[in-house]
């Protein structure tokens, strides 16, 4: 059962301008402790935080809430040790995905010198486990 679609683009360039203007007020408002820990120690930090920010776009577009429903930090950006990304969702972005009845996800992100395209599936059913968790 699908449950919501979500696509941001971010124009990397804008990510870049911002980031020099503002490191750290503007990662800080949008990554949580362990995501500014990658950030910052990514080669390209404004390109990082490109993709996050898409991300996270993406996923409150897909739980049809916006900016203003699910905030920034209720979306968490973890990877495993292969370096895989998952996404997490705590506080208000669970509550909103178990109200639609999300119990997975799927995303996919490319980027280029200029733009960062993400894309977030919710599905719900059974499903044998659960990306959801709570912190």
């Amino acid at each position: 059962m699908l449950c919501g679609v979500g696509v941001d683009l971010v124009e990397r360039s804008r990510m870049v301008a911002a980031y020099r203007r503002w490191p750290e007020r503007l990662a800080a408002r949008i990554c949580n402790k362990h995501e500014l820990t990658i950030i910052q120690g990514h080669r390209d930090p404004p390109g990082r935080l490109a993709v996050a920010f898409g991300l996270k776009e993406a996923v409150m577009k897909a739980l049809g809430t916006g900016m203003r429903g699910v905030g920034w930090k209720d979306i968490d950006t973890t990877a495993d040790p292969e370096g895989h990304v998952e996404r997490l969702l705590t506080g208000r972005g669970l509550i909103q995905a178990r109200r639609l009845g999300v119990r997975r996800y799927a995303f996919s992100f490319t980027y280029s010198r200029d733009i960062v395209i993400a894309t977030v599936i919710l599905n719900g059913g059974d499903v044998e486990k659960s990306l959801l968790r709570e912190h």
